[in-house]
């Protein structure tokens, strides 16, 4: 029955199922991590409020989406700058929204693998912590929804350069 059916066929199918179940918007670069879960780095200087929502409200796959933003701070700081606390708006806004305000998240830090691994892994959760306070003072959301997490330098987003500075950033992860 099926024996005319050309052999790129299954393949051209694949791919398109995929990409509508998964589109790559602008500005999004996405990486598989090897334990199963995807990060979406939202290369957009400021993301767009329902851009957030969509991929933080994802359930897609085994294990949940982790949404990157390079959000700024002072060098060797955990002190937000005012770019940081621009580009946190659309995501308190995010997560204030109905399709995520019930959910909780951890927020990660991340930086390079510059300067000693002791005072990345403090300097990595301090600044996670900041992210949460921020989000947490000025929008309405719970502080039992946001955990905070300083993974330091050991989860590079590229792995070929580990002091490539698309390494310095917070992700955010729906809790489990």
């Amino acid at each position: 029955m099926f024996a005319h059916i050309p052999s790129w066929c299954p393949v051209l199918a694949g791919l398109l199922y995929c990409f509508l179940l998964n589109p790559i918007q602008a500005g999004e670069v996405r990486v598989k991590h090897g334990d199963g879960h995807e990060e979406i780095y939202v290369d957009d200087q400021i993301p767009k409020t329902q851009d957030l929502v969509r991929i933080l409200g994802s359930t897609r796959g085994i294990k949940p989406s982790s949404l990157a933003l390079k959000i700024q701070f002072k060098v060797g700081s955990a002190e937000l700058t005012s770019a940081a606390k621009e580009q946190l708006q659309p995501l308190g806004e995010a997560l204030q929204s109905a399709e995520l305000q019930s959910r909780s998240y951890i927020i990660e830090g991340h930086t390079d693998r510059s300067g000693q691994l002791s005072r990345n892994m403090v300097l990595s959760k301090k600044r996670a912590e900041s992210v949460r306070q921020y989000l947490t003072q000025n929008f309405t959301i719970e502080s039992s929804q946001l955990a905070a997490a300083g993974l330091g330098p050991n989860q590079p987003l590229d792995h070929a350069d580990p002091f490539n500075p698309i390494n310095r950033r917070v992700t955010f992860t729906a809790a489990q």
